[in-house]
C-alpha cells in the first residue's frame, strides 16, 4: 500500500502512540492531534435503538469506519484492545509468558505465533491487496476507536481495563492483523501449539541454539485431533416463495458462536446514503457486517465441511533434518526467528526468542506420535487463508449487493469467504445456497495418488494428508482460476431453489435432498455419510411443514422459524428414548439392591419423566442422557439399524438392546453418566434452566438450549464452573429471522450474550434476560422505524 510523505509521518506517529504507555494518550498532545487529525470531515451520526443497537450513518467509508470504531469502543473497548495485544504477540509484555492466552495455550506460545503469522511481509503484502473503500474503513475505524480513548479518558473506560498499560491507540495494521488471526482461525490457528513446538530432531544444523530460547514439547496427536474437531457451527434455513406463507423470502440465521473473544458478534447498522444500507451482525474489530440484510437480501453463515488447509508428509535428508525431498532434489526450509518481549519476576521486560521452520508446502508441525519431526520425516501444514487478502473486500461487496445475481457472483469471483458456507435469500423469495470459499484445488483423484499412505506410512487423521516429494502433488492450476491453487468459486457447490435450502455443518451433499449436490472432491463435500443429529431434526421438520402446507395451503412464516430455533428439542431422544425405557423396564433393574442397580434405577426414574427437551423445566433426565450419549456413541453396534447411504434422513436409529453384550455396555453407559452428574454435583432434583447459566455480574441467568451432538437445534454449550453449575461459553449468538413485505425487511432477532461486556452499561445483559424467556428483538430498519423506536437516542456522534 503506497503513502504520500503526511501518510507516512502519520503512520509513525500511531506506531509511536501505540508503542507508549496508555497514559501517554493524555499527556502526549502528538497522539491526541493525530486523532483529531484523522477526524473525516463530512458528517458522521450514530444513533442508538432498543438494546444499544447502533446505527451509523457517514457520508463515505472514512466516516462510517469512524462511526464504528467509537461505537465498538463504547461497548466493548475493554476486549478489541486485549486482542489486539494477542494479535500483536505482546501478551507476555503485559501479563508474564505463563498466563493462558485461551485454553491450553499459554502467553508465550500465543505470542511467539503471532510475531510468526503477522510478521511484516505478510501484513505489506495484506495492506497492499485492500480497495481503497476498505483502507478507508480501516483507517476511519482506528481513527473512531482512538477518539474514544481520548472522549472516555483512562479514568472513563470500564473496570476491566481501566488505567491498563496494554489499552492504547491502534492504527489499520493492528486491524488487519486482527483480520488476519479470523481469517486461519479454523487452519493454522488451530495447530497453533504444534506449530510453537515444532523443532528439529537433535544433530539437525540449525545454527545453535540462542540465549533465551525455549524449547517446546511436541503436542500428542489426540490432543491435536481433539482440537480439530472443536469448531463453532451454526443453523442457516432459507425458504423460497414455494413454501413461504406470503410468497416471499424467508431466513433463520443461527451461527454457534463464543460469548467472548475474537468470535463474539456486534450488532450494528452501516449507512452510506445512495451507496449502502445494511445491517446485521459484525466481529470484533471489522469494519463490515458479516451476517446481515438489506433492503432487498438477507444471508448467514454456516461453517462448512470442506477441508481448507492440507498438510504434507515431508522426507528429509539423512544428513540434516531441515533439508527435504522435492523429485529427487533436497530443499532446505527456512528458518524464521521471532523475538518476544516477557514480563520478568521484577517487573523488568526480558526477551524470549523462537525458530519456526517453512518448508514450499507451509510450516513444520510439532506434533508427537506419527506426526513427528523424526524418523526421517516432517509434516507440514499449508493453509488456503494464510494469502487471502480478499475477505473484507468480499463482505463489503456482499453488503453493497443489489440483487441476488450480484451477491452470488461477488462470492464466486472474488473467492474471499475464509471457511463458511453462504446461504442466502432475497425479497422476490430464491433461496441460494453455495458451498463456495478459499479451498485448496485438490481433485479426488490426486488425492489418492498423493496419498502417503501408498508409501507404506499408516496415518490416522482427519484431514488431508499429501506426499511432499513431488511438485506434482501441489494445488491444481486451472485456466479459470482467479486465485492460484484455490477452486474457481463457479465450480463449487451452489444451488438456487424456489423451496429451501439448510446447512447444519454437514457437507453441501443435502443442502435440499430433492437436488442432492454430488461429484464433488471430497475435500469440497463428501456425499453418502451419516448427517449429523441437526440437519436431520430440520429435513423431518421441513418434511412435515411441507405435507401440513399441502393439505391445509399455509406456507412457512417468521413463527414457525421462532419456533423451531427455541423448541430445545433433543432429536437423539426421539431416537433412541423408546429403548432406552426398554432397558430401565428390563426385569434386572432394580430386583437388586447393588448400588449399581440403585443407580440405574435413579436415572431410569428421570428419564422416564424427562421431557426430552434442552429447556429450562428438562429435569435432570436431560444431563443424564447427554452423559449416556456419548459414551453409547463410542459402543461397537449400538444402533438397532445402522446408516443406510440410501436412507440418509432416517438412518441410524434405536438402540441395540436385543444384543446382551451391548445392552450390558448400555447400562454402564447410563450408570456412568448418573455418577459423572453426581460429582459434578447436580442435585437429583435440579433442572436444567438451574444448571446451565450465563453469569452477568452478580446474576446467573438461566439459559436454555443444549448439545450440538444431542442433535439439539438450539445449541449451547456450558462448561462446569462449581456449586453444580455449568456456565455458557459458546453456542446461540446472533439469531436473526428475516422476512420481506411490501414495505422492505421485517426482522426478529436476538444477541443471546447482549451488545456490551462494560458491566456498567445497561445493554450488558439485557438481551440475555430476553433469550432466556425466549423473547425478540424487532429491528428497526428504515428511518421511519429508527425514528419511532421508544428507546431512539438522538446522535452520540456528529462532526
Amino acid at each position: 500500500m503506497m503513502m504520500t510523505m503526511s501518510e507516512a509521518r502519520s503512520s509513525a506517529l500511531v506506531r509511536a502512540c501505540v508503542a507508549g504507555v496508555f497514559l501517554a494518550l493524555f499527556g502526549g498532545a502528538a497522539c491526541f492531534l493525530q486523532a483529531r487529525q484523522d477526524v473525516p470531515t463530512a458528517v458522521v451520526e450514530i444513533r442508538r435503538t432498543s438494546y444499544g443497537i447502533p446505527h451509523i450513518r457517514a457520508a463515505d467509508e472514512k466516516g462510517l469506519g469512524y462511526g464504528i470504531g467509537y461505537a465498538y469502543a463504547r461497548d466493548n473497548i475493554c476486549l478489541l484492545a486485549e486482542e489486539l495485544v494477542t494479535v500483536n504477540g505482546e501478551r507476555s509484555k503485559f501479563w508474564g509468558q505463563n498466563a493462558m492466552a485461551a485454553t491450553e495455550i499459554d502467553n508465550l506460545e500465543s505470542d511467539f505465533f503471532f510475531r510468526w503469522l503477522n510478521n511484516d511481509k505478510e501484513i505489506d503484502a495484506m495492506a497492499r491487496a485492500q480497495t481503497k473503500a476498505v483502507r478507508d474503513l480501516l483507517s476511519g475505524y482506528a481513527a473512531g476507536y482512538n477518539r474514544y480513548l481520548i472522549d472516555a479518558g483512562a479514568e472513563g473506560l470500564p473496570s476491566g481495563c481501566r488505567d491498563k498499560r496494554w489499552v492504547r491507540p491502534i492504527s489499520d495494521i493492528d486491524l488487519l492483523k486482527n483480520m488476519r488471526r479470523l481469517l486461519v482461525q479454523n487452519g493454522l490457528g488451530r495447530f497453533l501449539k504444534a506449530l510453537v513446538a515444532a523443532s528439529p530432531p537433535a544433530g539437525a544444523d540449525t545454527g545453535g541454539k540462542r540465549k533465551g530460547e525455549l524449547s517446546r514439547e511436541p503436542v500428542s496427536l489426540t490432543a491435536q485431533r481433539d482440537v480439530l474437531e472443536d469448531i463453532p457451527g451454526s443453523n442457516a434455513l432459507a425458504i423460497g416463495k414455494a413454501l413461504s406463507r406470503n410468497r416471499r423470502g424467508l431466513l433463520l440465521a443461527n451461527p454457534h458462536y463464543p460469548w467472548s473473544g475474537p468470535l463474539r458478534f456486534y450488532q450494528m447498522h452501516l449507512t452510506i446514503p445512495g451507496k449502502l444500507d445494511v445491517m446485521g451482525a459484525s466481529l470484533p474489530g471489522l469494519p463490515i457486517v458479516n451476517i446481515g440484510f438489506t433492503r432487498n437480501l438477507a444471508w448467514t453463515h454456516t461453517v462448512d465441511a470442506s477441508s481448507h488447509f492440507v498438510a504434507y508428509r515431508l522426507q528429509l535428508d539423512p544428513a540434516d533434518a531441515t533439508r527435504y525431498l522435492v523429485d529427487g532434489e533436497y530443499e532446505s526450509m527456512q528458518k524464521i526467528s521471532v523475538v518476544v518481549d516477557v514480563l520478568g519476576e521484577t517487573g523488568s521486560l526480558e526477551q524470549r526468542s523462537h525458530d519456526f521452520y517453512q518448508s514450499r508446502f507451509g510450516p513444520v508441525l510439532g506434533v508427537s506420535d506419527q506426526l513427528g519431526w523424526k524418523n526421517g520425516q516432517a509434516f507440514a501444514i499449508h493453509d488456503a487463508n494464510a494469502g487471502n487478502g480478499r475477505a473484507l473486500q468480499q463482505w463489503y461487496a456482499m453488503n453493497r449487493a443489489t440483487s441476488l445475481e450480484e451477491f452470488q457472483s461477488d462470492v464466486t469471483q472474488m473467492l474471499g469467504i475464509p471457511w463458511v458456507n453462504t446461504i442466502a435469500v432475497d425479497a422476490e423469495g430464491t433461496a441460494l445456497f453455495m458451498n463456495v470459499s478459499a479451498i485448496p484445488n485438490i481433485s479426488a483423484a490426486k488425492l489418492i495418488a498423493c496419498n502417503p499412505q501408498n508409501l507404506g506410512t499408516t496415518l490416522r487423521v482427519k484431514f488431508p494428508m499429501l506426499d511432499g516429494t513431488s511438485v506434482a502433488c501441489e494445488w491444481d492450476r486451472t485456466p479459470r482460476e482467479a486465485h492460484e491453487g484455490l477452486f474457481p468459486g463457479e465450480s463449487l457447490p451452489i444451488l438456487r431453489r424456489e423451496d429451501f435450502v439448510q446447512n447444519s455443518n454437514d457437507s453441501a451433499w443435502l443442502a435440499n435432498p430433492d437436488q442432492p449436490l454430488t461429484g464433488f472432491s471430497p475435500i469440497v463435500s463428501r456425499e453418502k455419510i451419516e448427517l449429523g443429529g441437526r440437519t436431520r431434526y430440520t429435513l423431518e421438520w421441513l418434511r412435515r411443514r411441507r405435507e401440513e402446507s399441502t393439505r391445509n395451503g399455509n406456507g412457512l412464516d417468521v413463527e414457525d422459524l421462532r419456533t423451531l430455533v427455541m423448541r430445545d428439542d433433543v432429536y437423539l431422544a426421539s431416537l433412541v428414548m423408546d429403548d432406552l425405557l426398554k432397558l430401565c423396564a428390563d426385569e434386572k433393574v432394580g430386583r437388586s439392591e447393588n448400588r449399581e442397580a440403585l443407580v440405574l434405577a435413579t436415572s431410569c426414574e428421570k428419564l422416564s419423566a424427562w421431557n426430552r427437551t434442552a429447556d429450562l423445566d428438562a429435569n435432570m433426565g436431560y444431563v443424564y442422557f447427554e452423559g449416556f450419549m456419548e459414551r453409547a456413541r463410542e459402543i461397537r453396534n449400538a444402533w438397532r439399524a445402522s446408516f443406510d447411504p440410501s436412507r440418509p434422513v432416517d438412518t441410524p436409529y434405536g438402540l441395540n438392546i436385543g444384543d446382551p453384550e451391548v445392552a450390558a455396555q448400555l447400562r454402564a453407559a447410563l450408570i456412568s453418566s448418573e455418577r459423572e452428574a453426581t460429582r459434578a454435583g447436580f442435585r437429583p432434583d435440579a433442572k436444567w434452566g438451574e444448571i446451565q447459566v450465563a453469569s452477568k455480574g452478580d446474576r446467573a441467568i438461566p439459559i436454555h438450549g443444549g448439545s450440538s451432538a444431542m442433535g439439539v437445534y438450539n445449541v449451547v454449550r456450558s462448561t462446569p464452573s462449581g456449586n453444580g453449575r455449568r456456565e455458557v461459553v459458546y453456542g446461540s449468538s446472533y439469531i436473526q429471522i428475516v422476512s420481506f413485505d411490501q414495505r422492505g425487511p421485517r426482522v426478529e432477532s436476538l444477541l443471546t450474550f447482549s451488545e456490551s461486556l462494560n458491566p456498567e452499561s445497561p445493554h450488558f445483559a439485557d438481551q440475555t434476560e430476553l433469550f432466556s424467556k425466549k423473547e425478540w428483538v424487532h429491528l428497526p430498519f428504515s428511518e421511519r422505524e429508527i425514528e419511532a423506536d421508544p428507546s431512539f437516542e438522538r446522535p452520540t456522534l456528529r462532526y
